[in-house]
């Protein structure tokens, strides 16, 4: 959250993954385990309600129309915003 940076593109792309890969409890773990190790160095504590945050899908939002022109065929937002939502929420917290 401290960071004062739009997240469309981490958005697209994690979604993209997820909707794609099988992912199981093992690497599920492991990506946790990353994702806290680089929290850490930031000094954020993340939780299972992270992304429940109002103001973090604000800001995945902002410019989400605009990588339209990149990429020309543009997934809802909505909808990958709930699919990487509800992926980080059952990450073995």
């Amino acid at each position: 959250m401290p960071r004062r940076r739009n997240r469309r593109q981490d958005i697209y792309d994690l979604n993209r993954l997820v909707a794609r890969e099988e992912i199981d409890e093992e690497l599920k773990a492991e990506i946790l385990t990353a994702l806290n190790a680089k929290c850490q160095q930031r000094g954020l504590e993340p939780s299972r309600e992270s992304l429940d945050n109002p103001e973090i899908k604000r800001r995945s939002g902002t410019d989400w129309q605009s990588m339209k022109l990149e990429l020309g065929e543009l997934p809802d937002f909505e909808a990958c915003f709930s699919r990487v939502s509800g992926f980080y929420r059952h990450l073995p917290w």
